[in-house]
């Protein structure tokens, strides 16, 4: 299941129909990798990397939420008193 959202921008398909050139590109970028060493790789090693890429995105979503809900509850905490 796919959900997607037209942004109006043209990202091109590298991995064909997954994965947006410029979203390879990134995580290349993220795995210290030049374009032209990107394109060299296996489908399976760009493909393993993506999915690094993008589960580090999440993690990073998550820590973020978890703070912002720590600070809400400190500061509701603080207004209690």
């Amino acid at each position: 299941m796919r959900n997607l959202v037209d942004t109006g921008l043209d990202l091109g398909e590298s991995i064909v129909g997954l994965v947006s050139e410029l979203e390879c590109r990134e995580a290349g970028r993220f795995g210290g990798y030049t374009w032209r060493q990107w394109e060299r790789l296996k489908r399976r090693e760009q493909v393993d990397l993506v999915a690094h890429y993008r589960l580090h995105g999440l993690i990073d979503l998550h820590r973020g939420d978890a703070l912002l809900e720590h600070q809400r509850a400190q500061t509701r905490k603080s207004q209690r008193r």
